[in-house]
């Protein structure tokens, strides 16, 4: 009872903030698509001068608007991987961040301080940390299970949550290596450091922040194709063609692991 209680209440009461914050959500992507083509040639903030990664959680609020976004634009059933940096997706997670070098969330904190928005409904400190595998998960999918989960989660204490996901909360730009120049910046300089992703604190942030995580687990016994990445050890061999597997994918990622 006190559970079906807990959940009537949360859902009596968010509906309303839920739908405002998606309409923010869009608001502040729109901002940052129309400032897509003037791309920075390094992050607008150092690493030093970030958001730290444990403050870079965001509400469902924030996702469902992030999906609802990319529905106007036809993209909501993408993959994770094609959100991030598809060829010719003019919504892309790297090309919204393109004026920034950050992550969305950073690059929409750094629209909200600009043009005076209250954004503070949208993102916190990070409480639960949202794991996937990149392939095989639709962006729809993705933003359906995280509301799911802080749901079930809000039904036993109505605590505030904000989620992690790698996706929103890490400069893509950065991982992709946009930024790096390995002949005038070769590893091991500071200039190198600076054009690549520090993914030590960025998941040693989110983890030390985060009391839960969401481990999402699809498909849960279908069969599908095994992606073409050569065993870690070369004394393996090659991986035989046409190879299927099955069960959770991000069961099968050393990352997600």
């Amino acid at each position: 009872t006190n559970k079906s209680s807990a959940l009537a209440l949360v859902t009596s009461t968010t509906v309303a903030s839920v739908a405002d914050a998606e309409n923010l959500t869009c608001r502040l992507l729109d901002i940052l698509l129309a400032a897509a083509a003037a791309a920075v040639s390094l992050p607008v903030r150092s690493h030093a001068e970030r958001v730290p990664s444990g403050d870079r959680g965001f509400s469902v609020g924030f996702v469902r608007g992030v999906c609802a976004f990319f529905a106007r634009h036809g993209a909501e059933w993408l993959e994770m991987g094609d959100v991030c940096k598809k060829e010719g997706l003019d919504v892309s997670i790297c090309r919204l961040t393109g004026s920034t070098g950050l992550s969305l969330v950073e690059s929409c904190l750094l629209v909200a301080e600009r043009e005076g928005i209250d954004a503070s409904a949208l993102f916190g400190r990070t409480s639960t940390f949202f794991s996937y595998s990149w392939t095989g998960s639709a962006l729809c999918d993705v933003v359906a299970a995280c509301e799911r989960a802080i749901t079930r989660l809000n039904a036993e204490d109505a605590a505030t949550r904000f989620l992690w996901l790698d996706m929103l909360c890490a400069s893509q730009n950065l991982l992709a290596g946009t930024y790096q120049d390995l002949t005038n910046f070769p590893h091991g300089t500071p200039g190198h450091a600076a054009r690549k992703e520090d993914t030590d604190a960025l998941f040693d942030g989110a983890l030390d922040a985060s009391a839960e995580i969401v481990f999402y687990l699809s498909p849960l016994v279908e069969e599908w194709d095994a992606p073409l990445n050569p065993y870690l050890r070369a004394d393996r061999g090659e991986p035989r063609a046409h190879w299927r597997r099955k069960g959770p994918r991000a069961t099968t990622r050393a990352w997600c692991l």
